[in-house]
C-alpha cells in the first residue's frame, strides 16, 4: 500500500499549480502562462483585458490584507471581556468546568459501580453513541439553551440518584443515565460556545473556556 501511495508523486510532474494560489503569491508571470496554456488547450481565446486587470486585483488583495491584519491586531483574549459579551464569557467560563466535572466525574467513577469494572466502562462508553444521535435530533427542534439546561439538570438528578441509591442495579441505572445526559451536554457546550461568538474571536473563546474546564 505504501508503494501505491508513493506512485502518486508521479502526478506532481504533470499537474499545474493552482491559479488562485499563484495569484495570491503575486507570481503573475507563471499565472499568465498557465492561463494562456489552458486557453490554448481548450481552444479558447484569452481576453487581454483579463490579464491587464491583474495589477488592479493585486492592489485590491494588498489593501484587503492590510485591513484584515489591522482588524486582527485589535482582536484577542481581551476582546472576550468587552461589553456586551463580558457577561457571556464569565457565564461560559463557569459553565464549562461544571459540564466537564459532570462528564469526567461519571466516566472515572464507572469502575466503582457494578461487579465488573470493564463491563461498566464499556456500557458507559456505548451510551455516548445514542446521546449524540439524540442531541442531533433534538437540537434544532428544542433550541440549544433549553436542551443544555435540561441535560445539566438531568445529569445532576441522576448523579444524586446514583449517590443515594441502596440497590446496586438502581445505582448502575442512574449512573448510566447520568453518562448519557452528561455526554450530551458536554458536546452541546462546544456548539453553543462556537455559535455565540463571532468568527474573529471564536477559537479564542473556545480555547479559553476549554482551558477553564481543564
Amino acid at each position: 500500500m505504501s508503494v501505491v501511495a508513493l506512485m502518486q508523486i508521479i502526478s506532481w510532474f504533470f499537474m499545474s499549480e493552482s491559479p488562485r494560489w499563484l495569484l495570491t503569491r503575486q507570481k503573475h508571470e507563471t499565472y499568465i502562462n498557465l492561463l494562456l496554456r489552458a486557453s490554448k488547450n481548450n481552444n479558447k481565446k484569452m481576453d487581454t483585458s483579463t490579464l491587464l486587470s491583474l495589477e488592479y486585483y493585486n492592489d485590491f488583495l494588498e489593501e484587503k490584507k492590510e485591513k484584515e491584519n489591522d482588524k486582527k491586531a485589535k482582536l484577542g483574549f481581551t476582546s472576550l471581556f468587552v461589553r456586551p459579551q463580558v457577561i457571556l464569557t464569565v457565564t461560559l467560563m463557569m459553565l464549562w468546568p461544571i459540564t466537564a466535572m459532570g462528564y469526567y466525574g461519571i466516566t472515572l467513577s464507572m469502575s466503582d459501580i457494578g461487579n465488573n469494572a470493564f463491563t461498566s466502562n464499556a456500557m458507559a462508553a456505548l451510551l455516548e453513541i445514542p446521546a449524540y444521535f439524540i442531541l442531533v435530533a433534538c437540537m434544532d427542534k428544542t433550541g440549544r439553551k433549553p436542551l443544555l439546561v435540561f441535560s445539566l439538570l438531568l445529569t445532576s438528578i441522576t448523579c444524586f440518584g446514583a449517590a443515594f441509591a441502596d440497590n446496586e442495579n438502581l445505582k448502575i441505572a442512574f449512573a448510566l443515565l447520568g453518562k448519557l445526559f452528561s455526554a450530551s451536554c458536554f458536546s452541546l457546550v462546544y456548539i453553543v460556545t462556537a455559535e455565540l461568538y463571532p468568527t474573529s474571536v471564536r477559537t479564542t473563546a473556545i480555547g479559553t473556556c476549554s482551558l477553564m474546564a481543564r
